[in-house]
């Protein structure tokens, strides 16, 4: 038997190319040709001149006003007394609500709904039980969850790839936003399809924007009230494809000492075994050949969707299209992709690259 050895940038070529002529879904980062930029976007609070952190001494305080956000925000810790946060909102899904008691990390309850469907989870014997049978969870109770308990899932950003900052005003206050890429790129410009975005008051130090994808932008607005020295958001707002796809509003109080019997999963529940939680976010790409493409510089299309623990896609949205005339195509494309099954539910940001036959 031979072995066939491949560098690095030979296997990425190969793999590019598979993925053009069959269509494979791949985990990002991987960008195999140039993109068109990334167009406009009203919500986008970077408009201004974007610097790259160089110095080590620049690079290690914007990691370090990151980690201030997060540690701001952070629920899901050891530390964190215990709560009771509870969110209503509006969704393009329909109007929904979400409660969580979290009493600590091995003892806790939450349940969602949004229109018809619904969601249960209980954490019992080091184990997660819940409802429906198969763990599947709204999409906007998932979508909402993430963004309110992102500090305990996304944290900070790879130290080790690019780090770029902009300063800004945002609700007439200065900010700093911070745009995180992969490792190995040097972007240039405005904002690329590659870089998440984080944008921090100056002041206060709160997380005022994320945005995992350009066109995706989750806003967040604070009361004056602390929480045990964290400042939950008081509101949380998202916008994609230029529209508003959540409005919540949240409220977190002190625990107490609820009844026990919160926290017992019913013996249906562990007859259909244990559930995932959901987890968060992640990108993807695919790329797709289009007559509409005629040179070397791909055209993406971020499709926003929610994926169940088989794989399926069942619900997705537009992030942003670098050409309107492809959004309809990539949408398709994605929901007829399956993803590997983990029995989690899933938030994934697919970025479709159309690119030249």
């Amino acid at each position: 038997m031979s072995l066939l050895r491949l560098s690095s940038a030979a296997l990425l070529t190969v793999c590019a190319a598979l993925a053009q002529t069959q269509g494979v879904l791949m985990r990002a980062p991987f960008r195999s040709l140039p993109s068109v930029v990334v167009p406009p976007d009203p919500n986008e609070p970077v408009t201004g001149v974007v610097q790259t952190l160089t110095a080590q001494s620049d690079r290690s305080n914007a990691l370090a006003l990151m980690t201030r956000a997060r540690l701001k925000l952070q629920l899901h810790s050891p530390r964190t007394p215990s709560f009771v946060i509870s969110a209503t909102f509006t969704s393009s899904s329909g109007a929904g609500n979400m409660a969580e008691t979290w009493m600590n990390g091995q003892k806790w309850r939450w349940s969602g709904t949004v229109a018809n469907d619904s969601a249960l989870r209980i954490a019992g014997d080091g184990l997660t039980y819940g409802q429906p049978q198969g763990g599947a969870i709204p999409p906007a109770v998932h979508v909402l969850r993430n963004a309110i308990f992102w500090a305990a899932t996304s944290g900070v950003p790879d130290a080790e790839g690019s780090i770029r900052s902009s300063s800004a005003i945002w609700n007439g206050k200065p900010t700093t936003c911070l745009l995180f890429g992969p490792r190995g790129e040097d972007p240039q410009g405005a904002r690329t399809w590659d870089e998440q975005e984080f944008c921090i008051d100056d002041t206060s130090g709160l997380l005022q924007v994320h945005s995992f994808v350009p066109g995706t932008y989750v806003q967040y607005t604070y009361t004056s009230t602390l929480f045990h020295g964290r400042s939950p958001a008081s509101g949380i707002t998202i916008f994609a494809g230029n529209k508003k796809v959540l409005d919540a509003q949240v409220t977190i109080t002190d625990a107490g000492t609820p009844d026990e019997s919160l926290f017992v999963p019913t013996e249906e529940m562990k007859s259909y075994g244990p559930v995932g939680g959901g987890v968060g976010p992640s990108r993807w790409f695919l790329e797709s050949p289009s007559a509409s493409v005629s040179d070397a510089a791909t055209k993406p299309v971020i499709v926003h969707a929610s994926v169940d623990g088989q794989g399926t896609v069942v619900a997705e949205e537009l992030s942003i299209a670098s050409d309107p005339a492809l959004v309809q195509t990539a949408l398709d494309l994605v929901k007829a992709k399956g993803f590997p099954p983990n029995g989690n539910t899933r938030e994934i940001y697919v970025e479709v690259r159309f690119v030249a036959q």
